[in-house]
């Protein structure tokens, strides 16, 4: 019989991916998450990342939550929920405030200045913010950026945050597919927020980084840079395009083309692969693994140049020192690590491939690219966020480190926020820094409209692709 668990200690995590649906089932102890549950299950009635048939997904939602709750022994009602890039939009806000008589910075003081943040953004009636994050403080005669102004004497205080939002639409859908499950939605969080807090390091967070998640549909970037994120974009192009190369090129199922990916595709060339064939069912010739090898290369490449225009068009190459972490699924190509390290697709910048860490469990699964989210959930869930954050429950939460991690939640009234609140509040218009830029409106990008220096890289891509034969 499954036992109810007091749902602070409990955490139930939800990543509804474009090819699978992962949960995960941890309990704090310790101020330590340890997972003792998780499910996975393909993902039906999913578009790059979004719900396109809410009674199919919710089927196959229920069964992964089942086999995560059942593993673990306890039944959970509430849950944290990713949601995919491809459909969030991001915009920076300033604020400044005085501080009465040279006084002491207060939390109410920087709650204040989160809120007149969302004011001063202005934003779409048919968007809620889903994050609010302060990426840096200001106090004046410093020359350097304040990392945590909590109790510092200053005259005045500015906050630049970078606002994550999402279409209402989007929101209230995910919100049904988990009622259907009988699952209240305890919070939302963007994937690849949620991917590096579960693949970043503290000294890359120091140096600013670029943290890719690389999943079936798409490529959900975000960049962080001062104390949190400050830059998010996303590109539609995932492995499962590398799946559907093959089977165009070779006239084979897209089933056989994935099989022939997962177990015989390797980024790097072997001694003797010109030579290697492969039989496969209705073919009456073998398929050469030199072919296989250029077909998925070909995409492989072109993903990376692209996804490094779009970090040089972010104008914040200059401010990531730790270089470019990637994760996700379609960092499971075999001999992708050694490829990155002879290609320079984002040079200068370094590129490794980094696995979940952070959370406890006897599970090897923890440690695939593909958990990345649902791990960074978890770490969400138990306190692992930025120092400071306006949530999507008019929440403030704030993260400190004395001995051990504390969180605290402050409730919160962006929501109905009035210009009568502002009170002392210098509220000042709101200025893009000029190492970040907003991303555009349309976010729904297809592939071949993105374009590199020079030619479309796609083009191109077909072009090489049609000469293959």
């Amino acid at each position: 019989m499954q036992e109810e668990f007091n749902p602070k200690n409990i955490i139930l995590a939800i990543d509804i991916g474009s090819s699978k649906i992962h949960t995960l089932v941890a309990e704090i102890i310790s101020n330590t998450p340890r997972v003792i549950g998780w499910g996975v299950c393909e993902s039906q009635g999913v578009q790059k990342g979004i719900v396109t048939n809410i009674e199919q997904v919710s089927a196959n939602l229920g069964q992964a939550v089942r086999d995560a709750t059942n593993m673990a022994g306890v039944k959970v009602k509430k849950a944290i929920i990713s949601i995919s890039g491809a459909y969030a939009e991001y915009t920076p806000a300033s604020a400044v405030a005085n501080i009465p008589e040279r006084g002491e910075i207060q939390f109410n003081d920087i709650e204040r200045l989160m809120q007149s943040c969302v004011y001063n953004a202005a934003l779409k009636r048919e968007y809620v913010p889903i994050h609010v994050l302060p990426y840096k403080f200001s106090v004046r005669d410093y020359n350097v950026p304040i990392e945590d102004p909590l109790f510092m004497n200053a005259e005045s205080l500015e906050c630049h945050a970078y606002i994550v939002m999402a279409k209402k639409s989007v929101v209230q859908n995910l919100k049904k597919v988990l009622t259907k499950c009988e699952i209240e939605v305890e919070d939302i969080v963007l994937s690849s927020y949620a991917s590096s807090i579960a693949t970043l390091t503290a000294e890359e967070r120091r140096q600013g980084v670029v943290c890719i998640d690389m999943g079936a549909q798409t490529c959900d970037m975000m960049i962080y840079s001062g104390a949190s994120m400050c830059y998010g974009n996303y590109f539609p192009v995932g492995s499962a395009h590398i799946t559907s190369d093959i089977a165009r090129v070779l006239g084979i199922s897209r089933e056989l083309a994935e099989k022939l990916k997962v177990e015989y595709v390797d980024m790097i060339v072997q001694e003797g692969d010109d030579k290697k064939g492969l039989n496969v069912p209705y073919r009456d010739e073998p398929i050469p693994v030199l072919t296989l090898h250029k077909i998925t290369e070909a995409r492989v490449r072109e993903t990376l140049e692209v996804l490094g225009d779009i970090i040089e068009r972010s104008g914040m190459r200059d401010y990531v020192g730790g270089g470019v972490v990637l994760t996700g699924g379609m960092t499971k190509l075999k001999g992708l690590e050694q490829y990155l390290h002879q290609e320079s697709a984002m040079h200068p910048l370094p590129v490794k491939i980094a696995t979940p860490m952070g959370v406890d469990g006897a599970f090897e699964i923890l440690k695939d690219p593909e958990m990345a989210t649902a791990v960074g959930l978890v770490l969400y869930a138990a306190g692992h966020f930025t120092n400071y954050e306006l949530t999507m429950q008019n929440t403030i939460k704030m993260r400190k480190s004395h001995g051990v991690q504390k969180t605290m939640q402050h409730t919160s009234s962006y929501g109905t926020f009035q210009e009568g609140n502002v009170q002392d509040l210098q509220i000042k218009k709101q200025v893009l820094p000029p190492r970040v830029k907003q991303k555009t409106q349309n976010t729904d990008v297809e592939a071949n409209s993105i374009e590199a220096k020079g030619e479309n890289p796609f083009r191109r891509f077909w072009r090489w692709l049609s000469q293959l034969f």
